[in-house]
Formats: structure tokens, C-alpha cells, sequence
């Protein structure tokens, strides 16, 4: 078991500064089979100048994999936006990558499950763009008609989705 320390320190500057800003963040480390996040924490800052400090409510929510998002609004103008994602992540399985990696995940979930008809279709493309470009080529687009807890072999089983 290894544990990880993070911290991310995004900033964004506006000119002129703006008003009525809703934002939604993706700025936590994921839990999965692997992983789990641990005193996860994050700090939401705005500011006019140099000297203003706005004070911004954060909510949060899981999406459909289990991983936190984040969304708050700012109605005050201001012209520096600052979020600070910090925490811990214990890893449980030993996590390298290989001098010849695989074409699939690497670090299988219950969403990315495969099967032998899909690993022959990477197997038989060279890169990863090869697979990218094979899996597009093989489903649908169709607006709707996946979530994000549809799993690979579902969208496998019928090649529509987005």
C-alpha cells in the first residue's frame, strides 16, 4: 500500500472582472478499485484586486462513477478565480505501467470490463490511437442513449451511444 499527497492550485484571471459566475469542478482524485481518497479537501477563492476575498459556497454531489463534483455561484464581480484541490490518496495494488502497456485500462473498473471479442480488436490495432479510431468507427453516435454507468460491454453489446 502507498499513500499519495496532492495538491492543485488552479488560477483563473478575468479582465474585466465578470459577474454571475456559476463554475462545476472535476477537482478531486477518483476513488476506484485501485484507490481511495482520503481528507480530501477543497478551497474556493475570489477576489477583486488584490484585496477583496469573496466569500463562495461550495456544494457537492457524486456523479454516476462515485466521484465528487463540486459547483457553486458567484454573483459579486471579480477578476480572480482560485480553487486549491489537496488531499491523500492510499493505493492498495501495485500500479506500474509496463515497457509494453496494454491497449485496454490498466487499472480495470466494473464500467471497463472487457471481453475476448473486444481484446482481439485491440490486438489487432498497433496504437492507441488504432483503438480510438476502431471504437468510433464501431459505434453509433446516438445522443442519449448511454449514461456515464453505462458499462463497455453494454455499449459493446449494442454500438450506440455518444
Amino acid at each position: 500500500m502507498k499513500i499519495y499527497f496532492y495538491k492543485y492550485i488552479t488560477d483563473s484571471s478575468f479582465a474585466p472582472a465578470i459577474i454571475r459566475h456559476a463554475f462545476k469542478l472535476r477537482a478531486t482524485a477518483c476513488n476506484n478499485e485501485i484507490q481511495h481518497v482520503v481528507e480530501p479537501r477543497l478551497e474556493v477563492f475570489a477576489s477583486v484586486g488584490s484585496q477583496t476575498n469573496l466569500s463562495v459556497p461550495v456544494f457537492s454531489q457524486e456523479d454516476g462513477l462515485g466521484n465528487q463534483v463540486q459547483w457553486g455561484f458567484i454573483a459579486e464581480p471579480h477578476d480572480c478565480f482560485r480553487f486549491v484541490s489537496s488531499g491523500q490518496v492510499v493505493q492498495s495494488l501495485p500500479y506500474r505501467l509496463n515497457a509494453q502497456p496494454e491497449l485496454f485500462y490498466l487499472a480495470p473498473t466494473s464500467l471497463t470490463n472487457y471481453t475476448k471479442l473486444m481484446r482481439q480488436l485491440a490486438n489487432a490495432c498497433s496504437t492507441p490511437e488504432d483503438v480510438m479510431h476502431a471504437v468510433h468507427n464501431l459505434i453509433i453516435y446516438t445522443p442519449c442513449h448511454t449514461t456515464v454507468s453505462t458499462t463497455a460491454q453494454e455499449v459493446w453489446n449494442d454500438p450506440r451511444g455518444v
